[in-house]
């Protein structure tokens, strides 16, 4: 399935009918419940955000494993966003989420998600020119050239996210990777992308923890990346440190039951934001 057509138009149509018909949560009413940035960047002209969803988050207790004993852990709702600007495409984007020491990452989803495939016929030309050894020298022939022919076959998008280790060999990062390869126009970045993210931490009352955030980035156009890389018009921000305040009630609550709830949640807001999500798995090729 390949179409040339703008993502935008049928985006804002898609957004109309989703204002008309959406009612606002009361939770997500006061200060305490308003998304709060993680860190930002700007790649060429387009900055890239990565937030936490403060109103759809769960804070309480959980085991890791089901021999351990309970631990504080946050349930987060993280959301990957960009600012559209029509002259500078991004190509791809990746972000590297850093947890403060004390914290244990944990299970990650979406590990993947892809969009429609689109099909390109790829031509590859070797050239050669034999040679022929006489007497000792090397006596250069006629060149020629080999062509293949064939076809290659791969989403128009695709996202990935999972837990690795710090120096330390803890899970305490979180890396995303946002690649948009469709041919003709349009982009996936203007669209957002959300991520469900298990932290767990050694400390039993944790009252705020610790994030670095860094994201980069390549333009589409080639010429507007050598430009931004020759003259650093609007550089890659560096690593964005910030201290976030958990949300933990006075008593230990479970939240165990919150899991299986808020990926599905997260699943359903990545499918009501990019309709055309046709695969969600870990081993999408990128």
């Amino acid at each position: 399935m390949s179409t040339h057509r703008k993502y935008r138009d049928h985006d804002q149509d898609l957004y109309s009918r989703r204002r008309a018909t959406s009612t606002r949560s009361p939770s997500n009413v006061g200060s305490g419940h308003r998304d709060k940035s993680l860190g930002g960047s700007q790649v060429g002209k387009v900055g890239v955000n990565i937030r936490l969803k403060t109103s759809l988050s769960k804070w309480g207790t959980r085991r890791a494993t089901p021999q351990s004993t309970p631990q504080q852990c946050g349930l987060l709702v993280l959301q990957v966003t960009s600012d559209p600007n029509a002259e500078y495409q991004l190509q791809n984007v990746r972000g590297d989420l850093g947890f403060e020491v004390g914290t244990v990452l944990d299970q990650v989803q979406p590990e993947g998600l892809a969009g429609p495939s689109d099909e390109k016929q790829i031509t590859d030309e070797k050239k050669f020119a034999p040679e022929v050894e006489a007497s000792g020298a090397k006596i250069g022939g006629v060149g020629g050239q080999r062509t293949r022919q064939y076809s290659e076959k791969r989403p128009e998008w695709s996202f990935h996210a999972s837990s690795w280790e710090d120096n330390e060999g803890e899970f305490r990062q979180l890396r995303w990777y946002l690649k948009d390869q469709k041919h003709g126009t349009g982009s996936i970045f203007h669209r957002k992308i959300s991520i469900f993210a298990e932290l767990y931490f050694d400390d039993p009352d944790p009252t705020s923890f610790g994030v670095n955030v860094k994201i980069e980035g390549k333009l589409k156009s080639r010429r507007a990346e050598l430009k931004r890389r020759l003259f650093c018009f609007a550089p890659n921000t560096p690593i964005n440190s910030k201290t976030i305040k958990t949300h933990f009630p006075p008593s230990p609550r479970p939240i165990d039951r919150h899991v299986p709830k808020l990926i599905a949640q997260v699943r359903q807001m990545n499918r009501d934001a990019l309709p055309e999500v046709i695969e969600e798995r870990k081993d999408i090729p990128d």
